[in-house]
C-alpha cells in the first residue's frame, strides 16, 4: 500500500511532502536532503498527516503530483520540497529531476557513471560480454524498427544539428575535453595492439588512401596544409616523428633475427658487430630473410678445401680456377727433370 503524507515540525512548523510504503509511516523521517538537514540542526520532533493511500501505481502517482501542484512544494516556503513529489516509479523522478539539474551537476552524474561502466566492463567475462553485445543490437533494431521513417529522418536531422553545433565551436571547453579523451582513448587502443594488428591496420589505411579520388585527395592535402601551416601541431610532429620511428609504426620494416625482432636501423647497428659481410647484410635488408632460411642459403653447398702441396695454399669455392692458374705455375713448385 503506497501511502502520501505531509510531515509538520513541531517547533518550526516547517512541513514536508513525501511517500512510502512502510507500514510504519508514521516513523518514516523522509529522504529530503533540506528537510533532513532541517530535522538534524532542530530535532526529530515531527507530526504525520495521511493525505492519500493506494495500491495502483499509476493512480497513486497522479495523486502525488495533483499535491504537489496544489500545494506548490518545489517554491512553497511552507514546504522542504525541492521538487515535486512524483511517486515511488525512480524512472519518472530521474526524468524529472535531469530536466531541472543543473551543469555541473550533471557534469557529476556522467563522470560517476563514466567510472562505474568502466569497472563493470572491465570485470565482465567474455561470455556475459557477447551475450549483453547480442541483446543490445537486438533491442536497438527492435526499436529503430517501430519508429517510422519520417520520425527516425527528424531525429537524425535533429542529431547531424547537434553534432554541426558542438564541431563548429572548437575552442570551448567541452569540445577540447572531448578530443583529449578521444586521443587518449585511441593511443591506449594503439599501444595496446600487437605488431601484426598494428601492420593490418597500416594497409588498410594505406588502401583506403589509395582508393580515394582525385578530388578527395586534394582536398584533404589542403585541409593538411592549412592546419599545419597554424604552427599548432609542430611540437606533435616532432614527438610524432622520435617515437614512430621503428617499432611503433605499422609500416616499418620488422626484422627478425635470432628470436628478436629488429628495425632496419636497429639491424644495419647490430649487423656491423656481427662478422657478415657488406653483401651478405644488404641481401638480409632487401629480401627480410629469417635467421634459419638465411644461414640454409648460406651454407647449402659443401666446398672441399684444395691444398697446394708446394706452398700450402688454400683453395676458395672456385676450385677449377686453382687447379688450373696455381698447382702446375707454383712458384715454390721444384722443377722435376
Amino acid at each position: 500500500m503506497f501511502k502520501l503524507m505531509i510531515k509538520i515540525h513541531n517547533k518550526t512548523k516547517l512541513k514536508y511532502l513525501c511517500q512510502t510504503k512502510r507500514k510504519n509511516y508514521m516513523e518514516y523521517t523522509g529522504s529530503g536532503v533540506y528537510w533532513l538537514k532541517h530535522l538534524k540542526k532542530h530535532g526529530f520532533d515531527f507530526t504525520t498527516i495521511l493525505l492519500y493511500q493506494n495500491d495502483d501505481l499509476e493512480i497513486f502517482t497522479e495523486r502525488c503530483l495533483y499535491y504537489s501542484h496544489l500545494f506548490e512544494v518545489d517554491i512553497s516556503g511552507e514546504y522542504a520540497n525541492l521538487i515535486h513529489e512524483l511517486g515511488p516509479d525512480q524512472k519518472q523522478q530521474f526524468i524529472y529531476w535531469w530536466k531541472y539539474a543543473s551543469h555541473e551537476m550533471k557534469k557529476e552524474v556522467y563522470k560517476k557513471r563514466g567510472k562505474s561502466l568502466k569497472l563493470y566492463w572491465a570485470n565482465l567475462s567474455d561470455l556475459k560480454y557477447t551475450h549483453i553485445c547480442e541483446n543490445m543490437s537486438v533491442k536497438q533494431t527492435e526499436f529503430w524498427c517501430d519508429i517510422p521513417f519520417d520520425e527516425r529522418k527528424i531525429r537524425m536531422e535533429k542529431c547531424l544539428i547537434g553534432l554541426n553545433k558542438f564541431h563548429e565551436d572548437k575552442d570551448g571547453d567541452s569540445y577540447i575535453e572531448w578530443k583529449e579523451s578521444l586521443s587518449k582513448s585511441s593511443l591506449n587502443r594503439y599501444n595496446e595492439m600487437t605488431i601484426k594488428d598494428k601492420k593490418k591496420l597500416g594497409v588498410e589505411i594505406s588502401k583506403t588512401r589509395l582508393s580515394m579520388s582525385m578530388e578527395s585527395k586534394l582536398n584533404r592535402k589542403r585541409k593538411i596544409q592549412k592546419v599545419y601551416d597554424t604552427g599548432k601541431h609542430d611540437e606533435l610532429f616532432l614527438r610524432y616523428s622520435k617515437e614512430r620511428k621503428g617499432v611503433n609504426n605499422p609500416n616499418a620494416t620488422i626484422i627478425v633475427w635470432e628470436n628478436i625482432e629488429y628495425t632496419r636501423s636497429q639491424f644495419v647497428k647490430y649487423i656491423r658487430n656481427i662478422t657478415l659481410s657488406r653483401k651478405e647484410c644488404f641481401y638480409i635488408l632487401d629480401n627480410n630473410p629469417t635467421d634459419t632460411c638465411f644461414y640454409k642459403r648460406k651454407f647449402k653447398r659443401k666446398h672441399i678445401m684444395l691444398v697446394c702441396p708446394h706452398c700450402d695454399k688454400k683453395s676458395s669455392k672456385n676450385q677449377s680456377a686453382m687447379l688450373r692458374w696455381h698447382f702446375d705455375n707454383c712458384k715454390h713448385k721444384k722443377d722435376i727433370k
